[in-house]
């Protein structure tokens, strides 16, 4: 063992302390005994710590302070990307990204703010398992984790990303039926929203041709189509296109004689009358071209790495669903903070411990990625911390003035290689 360096003279302010000290403790004498004074188990350390296993044993068993047991294993590598503070440090100063918790990153306050749950984190490394030998983890495998907690846990809304109006040409103006729509279709006690069929809707512009095919199954001219949990299917008559050449509105026929055969495919839609716009939907791709990024990553920076959308619209049950998500949130965070404070007995809450110490509020543990749902047949999303929803101040749902409304997509839908186009 080579003999341990203590201590360290540094003539510079601190930026927490400043000039206070000059003097300060290296991390090889304060890491044995710090978990010596609270009581820490087992230390666990990635495998570069094993050679400092031998000083962290010996100044334990020097000073006679009880002595943890160390256990190293391999750090979590993810393809595409980097864990390194340092190589993130240079991102942020640069602006190459937006902040620490830019979505683009992997780090823990950016997989917050994408809207990563914490259940979906600890499966995923529950899967994983812990070893001592490095290895590179597949971003798909790490998706598909969250991807299968999204869908046991999250809600589902319809969207439309690239809305195409459609008029219902033999409904009355005023013409409106109330339809009910399950927040999960495999779990019953989730519930059901309602919204409403009108005259005017919007669908994906996706979901519509102007050359119909035998293959193709969604709306196209003289083609007839569902619409998901409509009461009767439509019938397409005409379209009109703008200046721009694309489809700006689709005129339909409403088949509500029950003559209509069973529609092969139903597509998503939103009323017109009740729709939510989305001020922005964010698409977060690769932050890298190359995997794995080179030493020069700063000029490897994927410039589409960031897809924005501005015209999307939400179903108004949105608003009923966000007041749910975040009062359930705040009643879980309130329960967590005092059981916490219960089982630390001794320890003022107000402090946990020392002045230096951060203290964590009910408050702190919920944020905007707490909202979180499907947007059938899009994908998985939560909402932005820079949105201002005005109805999560009063838990009363309903638009305000002012709001603004800015998702992040968490991820992918999985997709089905027998789905109908």
């Amino acid at each position: 063992m080579w003999d341990t360096v203590a201590y360290r003279v540094k003539h510079a302010p601190h930026h927490r302390t400043g000039d206070k000290w000059k003097i300060y403790p290296t991390y090889d004498f304060t890491h044995c005994l710090c978990d010596s004074f609270e009581n820490i188990t087992h230390s666990l350390c990635t495998i570069e710590f094993i050679p400092a296993r031998e000083s962290y044993e010996w100044l334990c068993d020097a000073l006679t302070v009880y002595k943890p047991r160390q256990y190293e294993f391999a750090r979590l590598n993810l393809q595409g990307t980097f864990l390194s503070k340092r190589k993130i440090a240079k991102l942020v100063e640069n602006k190459l990204v937006r902040d620490w918790d830019d979505p683009r990153l992997y780090t823990i306050i950016a997989l917050r703010r994408r809207g990563i749950p914490p259940g979906a984190l600890i499966q995923f490394c529950s899967e994983l398992g812990v070893t001592n030998i490095p290895s590179t983890v597949e971003i798909k495998k790490f998706e598909q984790s969250v991807r299968s907690y999204l869908e046991a846990s999250a809600p589902r809304l319809m969207m439309v990303l690239d809305p195409i109006k459609i008029i219902i040409e033999n409904v009355a103006d005023d013409y409106r039926l109330p339809v009910e729509v399950p927040l999960h279709p495999k779990d019953p006690s989730m519930g059901t929203v309602e919204t409403a069929f009108t005259k005017t809707l919007y669908i994906e512009r996706e979901d519509f041709r102007e050359i119909d095919s035998p293959d193709y199954f969604r709306l196209a001219p003289g083609k007839l189509c569902g619409l998901f949990k409509a009461p009767f299917p439509v019938t397409c008559t005409s379209f009109s296109n703008g200046p721009d050449g694309k489809v700006n509105e689709i005129r339909c026929r409403l088949e509500n004689d029950g003559k209509a055969p069973k529609p092969k495919a139903y597509i998503m839609w939103v009323n017109a009358t009740d729709a939510i716009p989305v001020d922005e939907v964010r698409y977060f791709h690769p932050l890298f071209k190359s995997d794995p990024p080179p030493a020069d990553f700063e000029s490897d920076v994927n410039p589409t790495s960031l897809e924005t959308f501005t015209t999307a619209v939400i179903e108004p049950a949105f608003y009923t669903l966000a007041t749910k998500a975040i009062a359930d949130a705040t009643k879980e965070s309130e329960e967590r903070t005092k059981k916490a404070v219960q089982e630390n007995v001794g320890v003022d809450p107000a402090t946990k411990g020392g002045e230096d110490e951060p203290v964590v509020t009910a408050e702190q543990l919920v944020g905007m990625e707490n909202i979180r749902f499907q947007a059938m047949r899009l994908a998985y999303f939560t909402v932005d911390r820079e949105s201002s929803v005005g109805c999560l101040q009063d838990g009363k749902a309903g638009k305000r003035e002012g709001d603004k409304l800015i998702l992040n997509r968490i991820v992918t839908l999985k997709e089905d290689a027998g789905k109908k186009v």
